[in-house]
C-alpha cells in the first residue's frame, strides 16, 4: 500500500513553515496565529489553541484560532480547559493525546453555552517543552469524530 503522499506532502510544508515563521521579525502574536492557522489547515481541521505558561506554571497567554481568525475566549474558559479539560491532562501527564470521540472521552471538557466547543468530535494535543520546563499545551480539534490518527499526534508533537 503506497503511503498517503498528500498528506506527508502536508505535513512537510508545515514543518517548513514554522521553521520560517519563527525565523522572521513578526510579533510573537502575528508568528503563532500563523502557525496555528497553518497546522489547522494542513490535517484539515476545525480550530487550535495555545495555552503558554510563566515560569511559574500559570497560564500566561493563550490563543484560539478558528476559520483562520483569533477568538476571544473568558478567562473563566481558559482556565477550565488548562485545568480541568484536555489541556490540562496534557500538562500534568506531559504527553500527547488523541481523542478520537469527544462525546465519549472525560479529558474533554465541555462548556455546555460555548456553541464552538459543541461542535467538535475529535482532537488531538501536544505538551510545548523545554528539557526541564513545560511552556504551553496545543490543541487542534476537528468537527467530525475519529478526524484524527496517531500520525497527526506524531506530526503535532
Amino acid at each position: 500500500m503506497l503511503p498517503d503522499m498528500p498528506r506527508i506532502r502536508s505535513r512537510l510544508d508545515i514543518l517548513y513553515l514554522v521553521t520560517r515563521e519563527f525565523g522572521t521579525q513578526l510579533e510573537i502574536d502575528q508568528v503563532l496565529q500563523r502557525v496555528l492557522s497553518a497546522t489547522v489547515a494542513a490535517v484539515g481541521a476545525y480550530d487550535a489553541s495555545l495555552i503558554l505558561f510563566d515560569t511559574e506554571g500559570q497560564s500566561e497567554h493563550f490563543v484560539v484560532i478558528s476559520s483562520f481568525q483569533v477568538q476571544p475566549r473568558s478567562s473563566g474558559t481558559i482556565k477550565a480547559i488548562g485545568g480541568q479539560g484536555l489541556a490540562g491532562w496534557v500538562r500534568e501527564h506531559r504527553q500527547g493525546a488523541l481523542v478520537k470521540d469527544t462525546s465519549s472521552d472525560p479529558r474533554w471538557y465541555m462548556e455546555n453555552d460555548n456553541h464552538e466547543l459543541l461542535r467538535v468530535g475529535s482532537a488531538i494535543s501536544a505538551p510545548i517543552q523545554l528539557p526541564e520546563q513545560l511552556i504551553g499545551v496545543v490543541t487542534i480539534t476537528a468537527e467530525q469524530p475519529d478526524h484524527f490518527s496517531e500520525d497527526d499526534l506524531a506530526t503535532l508533537s
